[in-house]
């Protein structure tokens, strides 16, 4: 039977035409998510490719003129991209009990969560650094609301320039712009 045929009889219920289309499909699900970018996350990939082949089943329309094969390897592949976006931005979160980057010296720039959590030795430059912090809130006080948002969302916080486009409804250069302008503003403070 023609696979458009059994995708359309699928569409409305019918469980052969259904399990049919699965097993067709098999080896594109099966082979998008065992890519080795996703070897950390293979059965929530060949999980999620699964679900992306019912959606594409269910959404798939003739009338447009693609191809179903083409249309549900689209899916598939779409799916488990953003899958694996999802978990980077999840990966780069964590902080490791150990830091494993190091410099060509062999030092790491970066204290590892061990010695943040270990007590202080250096009172002086905990004073000092708490101190840098309490001039930083001040000075992002007077910056006006948009530009403090842009520097505590993206370079304070985890987000990204492309979210605060959406959220102000303005495109991520303008936001850009914003951001620089705080940072020069922020610049010039702390240079007096």
């Amino acid at each position: 039977m023609d696979l458009q045929k059994l995708v359309l009889q699928a569409q409305v219920g019918d469980a052969v035409a259904y399990d049919t289309v699965c097993r067709q499909f098999r080896g594109l699900v099966m082979k998008q998510a065992r890519q080795g970018h996703l070897a950390g996350i293979r059965e929530d990939a060949e999980s999620e490719g699964w679900l992306a082949l019912a959606q594409a089943v269910k959404d798939y329309d003739p009338a447009r003129g693609v191809p179903f094969a083409g249309y549900a390897e689209r899916c598939v592949s779409y799916r488990l991209w953003n899958v694996f976006k999802k978990e980077r931005r999840r990966w780069q979160t964590e902080s490791p009990l150990e830091d494993d980057r190091t410099d060509e010296d062999g030092e790491s720039d970066r204290p590892s969560l061990l010695e943040r959590l270990a007590a202080s030795d250096d009172v002086v430059g905990e004073v000092q650094r708490r101190e840098q912090r309490e001039e930083l809130r001040h000075a992002l006080t007077i910056l006006p609301i948009r530009q403090r948002q842009a520097v505590t969302a993206t370079i304070i916080g985890e987000g990204r320039l492309v979210d605060l486009a959406v959220e102000w409804g303005i495109s991520i250069q303008a936001v850009h712009a914003t951001r620089k302008k705080a940072l020069l503003s922020l610049r010039q403070c702390f240079e007096v």
